[in-house]
């Protein structure tokens, strides 16, 4: 899609500049491909689908507002073929709601908490709207007023109405504009039509409740993450990480060393064990320019920073992960004759305060072994056939 909205619609997807992205513990990098926030790229998308999830999630289980929230889905009837006005028909489809939305607060005492908008091709070229709308009445209704307010629905909005019960699922109304899939009979030239009628539209429209509730975090740079407690992992509320301390553009500068873009929750992408990961354009540990130098400052205090929590959590010492790690990638089908047996100055799968121990090895099937006494010390399991 990317390669499609360059060639054919000469608009630029990918962002300037090396982006690097640094394991803050045990110090991996990798190179990564870097797009500009343009929500049409799935990838894109699903990156900025996540906080909204966890927001909505989060005001769900934990706010009076998110009880006995309920999930519909408003579907125009209209088919728009490609080519033809499908911004026009989704700008319509929104106005409907929003007045919708204002008449069902003021005279049915509704709270509206969210409209998604969404849409299907066909294998005919034709893209159908659709929007999931979040609500619930602000108080018990009589089965009598509660028909009356569904058909008042479907009457308002002029297009079916199917209200879904409660939602037990955020990922039930927050979700891609389109299926990705749906599009690979679509040629370039399509893509890029589809590009300019998506341009800048809100298709996650938080509203009412929730959207005070999403004000709030970003007034207070906060965010919702999934946070690991030793008994259990549960939804909080969290500080976000500083922005690079250094004024920057809006886009990266292909010129600037050690462009901090941000430091993500833990994740598991350099092995077996969760750390943060830096990403920096231009990545650098020899900067030129004293901004450069400032910027690497920081990597490193962010690093040690990570290194305390990491050792507090009881994972092993970085050079233990980065072999089991290895290990594991080497276990993969048609990876064990590219990584060879591996030593690291400790055989203790417990963190190391002082002292280094005898190397262990790390033998192509992800087996790690002291080499003095023979004992196993990790084996990776077999991977069913």
């Amino acid at each position: 899609m990317a390669c499609a909205l360059e060639t054919y619609g000469g608009i630029r997807v990918r962002t300037p500049g090396r982006v690097v992205a640094l394991a803050t513990v045990t110090g991996e990098q990798y190179d990564e491909e870097s797009y500009r926030p343009i929500r049409f790229l799935p990838l894109v998308a699903q990156r900025e689908r996540r906080p909204l999830l966890n927001a909505l999630r989060f005001f769900q289980r934990n706010t009076k507002h998110g009880q006995h929230i309920r999930y519909a889905v408003i579907t125009a009837g209209q088919r728009i073929p490609a080519w033809a006005d499908l911004r026009g028909s989704l700008g319509r489809l929104h106005r409907r709601i929003s007045r919708w939305a204002h008449e069902a607060t003021r005279d049915w005492d509704m709270e509206i908490f969210h409209r998604q908008t969404e849409f299907t091709r066909d294998q005919a070229g034709t893209y159908h709207p659709h929007a999931n709308v979040l609500y619930r009445p602000r108080r018990r209704m009589t089965a009598e007023r509660w028909s009356q307010f569904l058909r008042w629905s479907r009457s308002r909005l002029g297009a079916h109405w199917q209200d879904n019960g409660e939602l037990r699922d955020a990922d039930e109304a927050i979700k891609y504009p389109f299926k990705p899939a749906e599009l690979e009979a679509a040629d370039g030239e399509e893509l890029v039509w589809l590009w300019w009628q998506c341009h800048r539209m809100k298709f996650s429209q938080p509203m009412g409740p929730f959207a005070a509730f999403c004000r709030q975090l970003a007034e207070n740079r906060q965010k919702v993450v999934m946070v690991n407690r030793p008994s259990h992992a549960r939804l909080e509320i969290v500080a976000k990480a500083p922005h690079d301390p250094v004024e920057e553009p809006a886009e990266p500068d292909p010129a600037k060393e050690n462009q901090i873009l941000c430091r993500t929750a833990p994740q598991f992408r350099f092995g077996p064990y969760a750390q943060p990961v830096t990403l920096v354009v231009n990545y650098t540990a020899n900067p030129t320019t004293p901004q450069g130098a400032r910027r690497l400052a920081i990597i490193r205090e962010w690093n040690a920073q990570a290194r305390e929590w990491w050792d507090a959590n009881g994972a092993p010492d970085p050079a233990v992960a980065r072999a089991i790690a290895a290990g594991q990638a080497a276990a993969q089908p048609g990876q064990a004759g590219r990584i060879a047996a591996i030593k690291v100055h400790t055989s203790r799968l417990t963190v190391q305060t002082a002292g280094v121990g005898p190397p262990i090895h790390i033998l192509p099937d992800g087996t790690a072994f002291d080499p003095a006494t023979g004992e196993v010390l990790i084996r990776t399991p077999p991977r069913a056939a």
